[in-house]
């Protein structure tokens, strides 16, 4: 065999090579990606220790700690995200929960804006035209809101917990 021929077969395996490279990279960036299950409707991305409050009395410190996975900025900011059954489910879990009397006002804001999303999701689930369309985005606005109403409301309960308690 010749050194041209040689050097020509190289060639041609050296572009078949970058063929299929660019094959590949084409393939893999048209692919989409899974998302993948959780274990909860709306989980919190970094779990972390959560240590019990001593200014505040038992009840409230798990009542904060069972309403924690649905009221983390997490949960807040991708709530939208969720189909209108998961919202509906958490807003069944919710009326379940007795709070304590201190966190009765906090715990309705909580499940009037789960509430309030739900509705909103399932109107645009179904495709409305455009005037229930905005009808339905406004509901869901008002329910983030709710939501973030409701971690005011904790943490300024909480502030006067802390300063009662270092006074």
């Amino acid at each position: 065999m010749s050194f041209r021929k040689r050097e020509g077969c190289a060639r041609g395996n050296l572009a078949f090579g970058r063929l299929l490279a660019l094959l590949a990279v084409v393939v893999s960036a048209g692919c989409a990606a899974q998302p993948t299950p959780a274990s909860t409707p709306l989980p919190s991305p970094t779990p972390t220790i959560v240590v019990p409050l001593p200014a505040v009395s038992a009840e409230v410190n798990v009542y904060l700690l069972l309403v924690r996975p649905v009221t983390t900025d997490y949960a807040i900011l991708y709530a939208r995200d969720q189909p209108a059954s998961v919202l509906q489910a958490l807003v069944g879990e919710l009326e379940l929960v007795e709070p304590p009397p201190e966190m009765a006002e906090a715990h309705a804001l909580l499940k009037e804006g789960y509430r309030l999303l739900a509705e909103g999701t399932a109107i645009l689930e179904t495709h409305p035209q455009p005037v229930l369309r905005s009808e339905a985005i406004f509901t869901q606005d008002w329910g983030v809101r709710q939501l973030w109403e409701h971690r005011r409301v904790v943490a300024e309960y909480l502030r006067q917990a802390m300063g009662e308690q270092g006074q």
